[in-house]
């Protein structure tokens, strides 16, 4: 399973820490591995506004299987970025 973020649509720059971050992997009960879903990464921001954020995630039958063709899924993420305080 891989996983790739990038910037959709917003008035500065963004920058991931890690753009594919790892998946967690997780040993069932029965000894096959699999994955917990679950994966982080930090975001910043170059100035406030609002920003959409894009992810793929993809099996491994895309990046890293066999070729982008049988199971993947995009999804937005709408972050709202305030300025700081001073």
């Amino acid at each position: 399973m891989t996983l790739r973020w990038s910037k959709y649509r917003g008035p500065g720059e963004v920058k991931f820490d890690n753009e594919k971050p790892e998946v967690e992997k997780i040993k069932g009960p029965d000894g096959t591995i699999g994955f917990s879903g679950k994966a982080a990464t930090t975001v910043n921001f170059s100035e406030p506004g609002q920003y959409v954020l894009h992810v793929v995630a993809n099996d491994y039958s895309g990046e890293g299987g066999g070729g982008f063709q049988c199971c993947w899924t995009n999804g937005q993420v709408k972050v709202s970025v305030e300025p700081r305080a001073r």
